[in-house]
């Protein structure tokens, strides 16, 4: 008889927009409940699956449903950090400004949405060298806005995207997904670029972020194909709370 070795599951469920951890979540594995553990850094935790492939389904109030499909392997762990994105009606967002994009063909489907204006209050402290996945930023303390957000840096004309994803707290630097494959000089400008998901019918939402949209003229800008759509958002008069701006895409 053949032994059977057991594997291990780990999720982390992140808000795409505050980067806060969520532990509410209900996570099917294959349409069936099985126990997981909260660990204290957020992973949910499934111990002793049977190696096979899976299809994970999370559902938590407020946010847009999730799938995912994945193969597990004997005497291993998957391990996934998963975004979660607010649905286009979330309770969450009832009272704040937002911004809502309505496609026609583009759903249930990510999407890239660049924010034109620079994010001039972020600085490289340092260069980043070839090979390293360490960046050291002017602001040196861990801030939770910061991690898992992918940015485009401008330097010379040249355009580099830098995903966070992670910390260092002994040397109080940000970390890559990937190693830099060259090095990339200080002195450049940063931009933030927005992951947004659709739903079934083709929309999707973003908060408007204090810390990100300083600016009183605001430009997103999302290519479609080989078109280029651009929306530019004037915040220079007050504005009601809980304002929402729409564009049909």
């Amino acid at each position: 008889m053949r032994l059977l070795h057991r594997t291990n599951l780990a999720i982390l469920l992140i808000n795409a927009f505050s980067k806060q951890i969520i532990r509410n979540a209900t996570i099917f594995l294959n349409e069936n409940f099985f126990d997981f553990v909260i660990k204290d850094d957020g992973y949910c935790v499934f111990y002793d699956l049977e190696p096979s492939e899976y299809k994970i389904n999370i559902i938590c109030p407020g946010f847009k449903d999730k799938e995912i499909k994945i193969e597990t392997e004997e005497n291993g762990i998957v391990i996934i950090k998963q975004k979660i994105f607010y649905s286009i009606d979330s309770p969450f967002l009832r009272d704040s400004l937002k911004f809502e994009f309505h496609t026609k063909n583009l759903k249930n489907q990510k999407i890239i949405l660049e924010q034109e204006n620079n994010l001039n209050f972020l600085k490289l402290a340092n260069p980043i060298e070839k090979d390293s996945r360490e960046v050291f930023m002017n602001i040196q303390e861990l801030d939770t806005k910061l991690l898992y957000q992918d940015y485009i840096y401008f330097l010379n004309e040249v355009k580099t995207k830098l995903p966070f994803d992670g910390y260092d707290i002994i040397k109080n630097c940000y970390l890559l997904k990937e190693p830099a494959q060259n090095k990339i000089e200080s002195g450049g400008k940063f931009k933030i670029l927005w992951d947004l998901e659709t739903d079934n019918l083709g929309k999707t939402v973003l908060p408007y972020s204090n810390f990100f949209m300083k600016r009183k003229n605001l430009v997103f800008c999302l290519k479609i194909d080989e078109e280029i759509k651009k929306f530019k958002v004037d915040l220079s008069k007050e504005l009601p709370k809980d304002m929402t701006f729409r564009f049909n895409l």
